[in-house]
């Protein structure tokens, strides 16, 4: 046979292997280091729920016309809730749950396992015109979770993470 007539060899060779595996296995390894930790994951996951629950709490207040409470609970089992009036948009308890239209369940959430979850303000109620009315009349309120926090502006109603 000729040079030209030989089959070709295709692969990788042994040296290249090994060198696949250990580039391999240190991705992997700061990996494994990187998720191990999931508390993390989950505080800022329910964090943003959060946020999201009081964004979504004060453009319902607007769309409707009708003032919405977020009531905050600090001790286990720490998370939240949305209400409505249970009578009308003027009077009434906040008794009537805001019901989350993606899940047909209330809207409220606990907060995960471990999760340290604390308000300055128990709950707050988002007027027709979007602002925050907060029970102490401060001017804003404080909401922390671990390392996170966000902060409600009581005259324009704004939800912003610090």
């Amino acid at each position: 046979m000729r040079p030209s007539e030989r089959p070709q060899n295709s692969g990788f060779t042994l040296v290249e292997l090994v060198i696949i595996l250990v580039i391999l296995g240190i991705i992997g390894g700061m990996a494994v280091g990187r998720f191990s930790d999931l508390d993390s994951f989950h505080a800022r996951g329910f964090f943003d729920e959060t946020l999201g629950a009081l964004r979504y709490a004060q453009k319902l207040a607007v769309a409707t016309g009708c003032e919405v409470q977020v009531q905050l609970q600090s001790t286990p089992p720490a998370g939240f809730a949305l209400y409505q009036r249970s009578v009308g948009c003027a009077s009434g308890a906040f008794s009537l749950p805001v019901i989350h239209s993606a899940k047909g369940a209330p809207f409220a959430a606990q907060a995960p396992a471990g999760i340290p979850f604390s308000a300055t303000e128990p709950s707050l109620v988002f007027d027709a015109m979007g602002r925050a009315l907060l029970p102490s009349g401060a001017s804003t309120a404080t909401l922390s979770m671990g390392a996170f926090t966000a902060e409600i502006v009581s005259e324009s109603g704004l939800v912003r993470a610090l």
